[in-house]
Formats: structure tokens, sequence, C-alpha cells
């Protein structure tokens, strides 16, 4: 047993001698890196010692040396810096203690590490000029809790040392650099690793095909004509192609939003079609150019002619037009034939995280999307995450994707992206796995938990719900039909999908939320994009006669549809009672002209306020009767509450869901219902995060929604909760007053078997 050391023991630093052996002594870097933990290994009596070196990138630690775990796990044991333990050091720069690191919820287990029979864990920053350098580490077996002195030891005897380490670190890569062999390194360094934000999970590997990328097409492509005839039946060949593409596109999109037709790509269909465009192209290449000559100078011509055309709805066509250009250019690129399949597929590389350019790809060819601004919780992240399409965001590095044709790999489990990667890291990363039993609908329910529904933002999702056991749809995020066309639905189109959804839900609650609009979700309509969004912008319907009259056209086309099951209607953004009233009117004059119509309809589908700004809480007592029940929208209320953005970094780096504050907001909210005797509903982020649902079950809510994918998940943890432990979080979680103290206290409530 390891001896604990007190605070009247001698000061545990350096001498001067100790420090100048550590490299007098050895041969090489790695010796010296060795010597420096077997040193503070036996002085601190640990059992473990090792030292993690920030990479280059300054988001990774890499294991450097170590006493106590596995030697052949140097250099490949590599950690986020917002993973684990070790990473929450390098975070707050601060030295992280813990008795018992397998409960602590920063704690990651890194099997081949060989830390398994490892309890307390102490850490501390090595810093250099300001800056992070590495993470020295030190464990026991036995609990221990390292005492003030020896925190404040170690952190001192880490400032002696940082110099010696980061320069024996430095030596190392310096030294294998200059005598690898020169073929390998070449191969090697031809791999470019960009770190990236994860917005949907996954792993693809394609092909990048910017959108807008004109420019790059200008200088990478080579002009120089390969004559006459095969100049005409390369066009010809490219122009057949994308005219496939896109009407595959039509029947894949309508599948998958539930229109009756594709709609979004007629525009561009017809472009491609225009007889005047196809002889213009036709002129160039008989002048002389080569296909990708005449398509660029073309364009070029046609751009400036729109951009003398000043009505903003021939405006907004230079998207299709572009569109369609780069569409056919990407098809006079040479087919490799022995390349994999998984090569042939695309990358989808743009500016911003827009719904329409998710569908600016085939489907069955988007490997995957990589944005540079975007955030988790924008429309276009989680379309992305319904489809299964990996989706990273980059800042740093992104100018680099630009180029069209380049091998790109998203690796999502690891946050990061590889240009150019290597066969094996292709292959080991695209092999299917087998089936997890978490894709199996769970039989029991535990007592006294919420109802779990799902979120739905495309009709496709429906039978997975159904397959895993949802007991209905606790949101349907109607304005994914409106965002992912160019053109408004009508009440008929809108009538047609929502019948079709409360088919296919086999009689299970629906919950339909109305048109969610607001400038950034609007930011790719042709029709109400731009300027003309600000009219079609929730917030402000009551001064908005065309908002007005497409929500007038919704609760109609919902009511129609409402025959056909067991449909609700939800109020996004009820934040006055001017709003709530004229909700309330339009739906009366709803079931008036339906009635004068003699149209079948369901007058009476209950009526739910959504409750997503902190200004709202107090008022649900005053709306309770005019609301058969509430929802609670986590993501923007968190924001709202917490002053930031939910679309940028900061909106999800920074902020915890488990905020104090925010949860006895939240709670109060719940207590309002509650006192009305409303159900109340809550869906986003909060409901999806195993702690977050916990939290919810504590104050028992009706019923939470989640994704489907998190569905399984959730409910595992909602069955095992742990009655008395819930009891004791309600009884004391409202004197908390930090994030960390109520996940501790949530996580004694869950009884999951961590493996």
């Amino acid at each position: 047993m390891n001896r604990k050391i007190t605070d009247q023991e001698d000061p545990l630093l350096l001498t001067l001698e100790e420090s100048s052996k550590l490299v007098a002594h050895t041969r090489d870097p790695a010796e010296t890196l060795e010597n420096i933990v077997e040193l503070i290994s036996s002085r601190f009596k640990a059992d473990v010692c090792s030292v993690y070196f920030l990479e280059s990138s300054g988001t990774e630690l890499v294991l450097g040396a170590t006493v106590g775990l596995r030697k052949e796990s140097i250099g490949k044991v590599k950690l986020k810096t917002t993973e684990g333990l070790v990473g929450l050091v390098a975070e707050t720069l601060r030295p992280v203690m813990v008795a018992n690191a397998f409960s602590h919820p920063r704690f990651k287990y890194i099997p081949e590490s060989g830390e398994d029979p490892y309890l307390s864990f102490l850490g501390v920053p090595l810093v250099k000029a300001g800056g992070l350098v590495g993470v020295l580490v030190i464990q026991t077996e036995e609990s221990r809790s390292f005492s003030i002195n020896e925190i404040r030891t170690l952190v001192t005897v880490a400032a002696q040392l940082t110099t010696v380490a980061s320069d024996a670190r430095l030596l190392s890569q310096l030294t294998a650099a200059t005598h690898e062999p020169f073929a390998p390194v070449a191969t090697a360094t031809s791999a470019h690793e960009l770190h990236a934000r994860l917005l949907s999970p996954g792993v693809g590997v394609g092909r990048t095909y910017s959108i807008d990328s004109l420019d790059e097409w200008r200088s990478t492509t080579a002009f120089k004509p390969a004559g006459l005839e095969i100049e005409k039946e390369r066009m010809q060949k490219a122009m057949t192609l994308a005219k496939e593409e896109l009407a595959a596109m039509g029947v894949r999109i309508a599948y998958l939003v539930g229109q009756d037709h594709g709609a979004i790509l007629d525009a561009q269909l017809m472009i491609l079609q225009d007889r005047t465009i196809e002889k213009d192209l036709m002129t160039c290449v008989i002048e002389g150019m080569s296909s990708e000559t005449a398509l660029i100078s073309t364009l070029d011509k046609y751009l400036a002619a729109f951009q003398k055309i000043k009505a903003p709805f021939f405006q907004e066509r230079i998207y299709d037009i572009k569109d369609v250009f780069l569409r056919v250019l990407w098809n006079l690129r040479p087919q490799k034939t022995n390349g994999g399949a998984a090569q042939q597929r695309i990358v989808l590389i743009c500016k911003e995280a827009s719904v329409m350019e998710l569908f600016a790809v085939s489907p069955e060819k988007l490997a995957g999307v990589i944005v540079e601004k975007g955030g988790p919780e924008c429309h276009a992240a989680i379309l992305a995450r319904a489809l299964g399409i990996p989706m990273m965001q980059v800042s740093d590095g992104f100018q680099d994707l630009l180029i069209p044709g380049k091998i790109v790999l998203i690796d999502g489990p690891a946050q990061s992206i590889c240009l150019d990667p290597s066969e094996a890291r292709i292959h080991a990363l695209t092999q299917p796995l087998e089936l997890p039993e978490s894709l199996y609908p769970v039989q029991t329910k535990a007592e006294k938990v919420p109802t779990v529904f799902v979120n739905i933002n495309l009709l496709w999702e429906v039978p997975t719900a159904l397959h895993l056991g949802a007991e209905g749809v606790g949101l349907f995020r109607s304005e994914f039909m409106l965002l992912a066309r160019r053109t408004i639905p009508t009440e008929e189109e809108q009538f047609a999908i929502y019948s079709k959804l409360l088919k296919n839900i086999q009689g299970k609650p629906t919950t339909i939320r109305t048109f969610d609009l607001r400038p950034d979700k609007l930011a790719s309509f042709s029709d109400i994009g731009g300027a003309a969004s600000r009219a079609y912008d929730w917030r402000k319907v009551l001064d908005s006669p065309p908002l007005q009259k497409l929500f007038y056209e919704q609760v109609r086309a919902i009511m129609r549809a409402g025959v056909e099951g067991k449909p609700n209607i939800l109020i996004p953004l009820v934040a006055s009672t001017e709003t709530l009233n004229f909700v309330m009117q339009t739906m009366q004059d709803a079931r008036e002209s339906l009635s004068q119509e003699k149209l079948d309809h369901n007058p009476d589908i209950p009526l739910g306020l959504m409750v997503e700004t902190a200004a709202s809480i107090p008022m649900m007592p005053f709306w309770a009767d005019k609301a058969s029940f509430f929802a609670l929208g986590t993501n923007d209320l968190f924001a709202s509450v917490i002053g930031l953005d939910r679309n940028e970094e900061a909106g999800s780096s920074q902020g915890d869901h488990c905020h104090p504050g925010f949860l006895n907001i939240l709670s109060s909210a719940i207590d309002h219902a509650h006192a009305a005797g409303k159900p109340i509903t809550v869906c986003g982020e909060l409901a999806s995060d195993p702690l977050g649902a916990t939290f919810l079950a504590s104050c028992n809510v009706s019923a939470i929604s989640v994704s489907v994918q998190r569905l399984h998940p959730i409910l595992r943890v909602l069955n095992s909760i742990d009655e008395a432990s819930l009891n004791e979080f309600r009884a004391t979680y409202k004197k908390l007053t930090k994030a960390s103290e109520v996940r501790d206290m949530l996580l004694k409530s869950i009884q999951l078997n961590i493996k």
C-alpha cells in the first residue's frame, strides 16, 4: 500500500543537481523523458507518472513518456484537450485532483494504456512563456486524496521541468524527421490533418466538391482543348450526367421531405435543358475552347447579365445557374476506374451551414459536409444528423479544402479532417460495423419517468422511430419541408405531408410545430430570402400580413389532416399575450372557413405553447386557460438565459446545460405547468442528454422529446434511475451553485453499468 505524504514532511522539490542529471546522464530525448517520470514517480510515491505533450495543432495531447502505464502506448495514446481528466487540466490550466477518477464525469477510459488498476489522479499543467506545453500526471492504485502541499509541490516541480521536458520532446521530433528515409517521409506527410468541430457524427470519405468555387476551378483546371469532336462529346456527356443526377435527386428529395415531386430542382433542370444556354456552350467549343473554358466563359457572361437585373427574384436565380454550371464542371473531371467506391463519393465544402446546400449533391453520393461557419443547433446540422450525414465545421485551414477533387476523410470520432488520407486509414475507418444491441427496442419502462417521444424532421425517420419503440412524435419540425425547397408550400402540399405523417405514425400522438421561421433559417430561400425574409420572421408575425396568411393556411392544412390521427398543434416562441390572441383568432377563423367550405377536418386539435424565452415563463399562469399543454424549447431558452448564441462556438463550448441558474428557471416553468394542471413536454439538447433527462424526470415532466438516434440511450437511462437518489437530488439541488455539483448528484441517480 502506498504511504500518504503529510503536509509536515520535507519538501518534495528537485534540487538543481537532480535537474541537471536528467539531461547529463542520458544519450537521447526518450531517455531524458523517462528519467523525468521515474524521478517524479519515486519522489511522490506514485504508481504512475506520465507526461502528455500538446501537439502542434493545439487541440490534442499525446502521451510522451510514462512509468506505470504500458510503454507501447507512448506516442499512440492521444486525447483532445476537451477529453478526459488530462484534457480538463489543459483546458483550465489548473491542477485537477480526483480520489476516484472512474467516478468523475470527465473520465475517459483508454484500454490500450493499461490504466485500469489506478484510481487516484493528480494532473498539473506544463506551462512555458504563458502557453500550455503539456500535462504532468501522477496516479496511484489506492484511492488517495493528495494533500494541498503535494499539489502545490507538484506544480512547482512541473515548472522546474517544463523546459527540460519540452526541449526533449522537440529534439525527439527533430531527429526523427531528419533521419527518416526520403520516400516514407513524403508519403507520411502527404496527409494533412485539420482539427474540426463535430456537427453531425459519422465517418465519410470522398472528393471535395466546393459550392461557389469558381475561382478554384479557374486556378486548377486545364484549359487546353483535346479536339473539337472530343470536346463536343465531353460536354454532351457531362450535361447528360448532370441532368440524370438532378432527376434522381428530385425523386430522392421527394421521398425524404414528403413532397409529390422534387420542386427544389426544377429551376436547375430548366437551365440544363435551355436550348440557348446549350447553344452558347457549343459555340464556345466550336470556336476552339475546351469544355471547361466554355462553361466558365458562358457562366461569366450570364452572371454579368444577371447583375444588370435589379429585381430580387432574378438576383436569387444566380445561385441556381452557378450550381448547374459547377455540376457540369464536376462531371468533366476524369473518372478514375481504379479508385474505391468511397473515393467516387463527394464531400461537400461550403462557407455556411445551409439546409439548401445539403441538397446540392445526390444523397447517395454525399459522404459528408464540411462548413466554415455553423453550429450544432443550426437547422442544417439537425437535418444532417437526421439523414445520417457526417458534418464538421472548420475554421483554421478551411481554404485548404476548396480545391475541387481532393480526397478528404471526415473522422467524426476523432473530430478531425484528413486531406489525402492513406488507404490503410480509409479502410480502417470505413469498414461496416455490426448493429449494436442498442438499436433494438427497449421492452420495459420504469415507473414515474417521463414518456419519451421522438423529434421528426423528415418522414423517412418514422419507420425507424416506430421500430425503436417510440410512443409518438413530440416535435415534428414542419419548417424542414419549407427549408428543403425554394418555394413556399401551398395548403394542399402541406395537407398531403401532414396526412402522410399521421398515417405513417399509426395512430400515435403527433405534435406538429408550426413554421418556426427566422432570418437565419430563411437564408437559402429565393422566394423569401434576403431582405424579404424579415416579413416571414415569426417573431414579427403581428406586423406581417404574408406570414399571417402562411400561418392561416398551415393551421387549415393541419386541421384537415387531423382526421387521420391524433395531432397536436405547437406554436413556437410564444413571447406575448398579443401573439397568443392572434393564434387563437386564426385557429377560430380556420375552423369557420373549413366548415363553410364543407371540408373534412378536426376542429378540436389540442394547442401547445412553446416557451423559449425567460420572459415567457412568468406569463404561463395567464396563458394556461388557452393552452392544452406547454412545451419547453431548451436550446433557445438556454441561449436567452445564459446570453449565448446557439449557433456560435461559444454556445456549445462555454455553455453547460447543468448550470444551476438555468435549471432553477426551468424548474419554475415546470412548476407553473403543474400548478395549472397542464402537461409539459421538453425538447432540445437537455432532453437528449442522460443527465438532463434525469433532471427532467426529477421535476416530473410529462414527456420529453429526443432525436431518433437518442431514443434508445435515453430510454435506457430513464429505466435505470434509482428513485432514492433521485429523491435526494430533488430535495437538495436548489442549494447547489456549480454545474459540476449538479452533475455529480445526477450521476448518483443513474444505475448504469459503465464498461
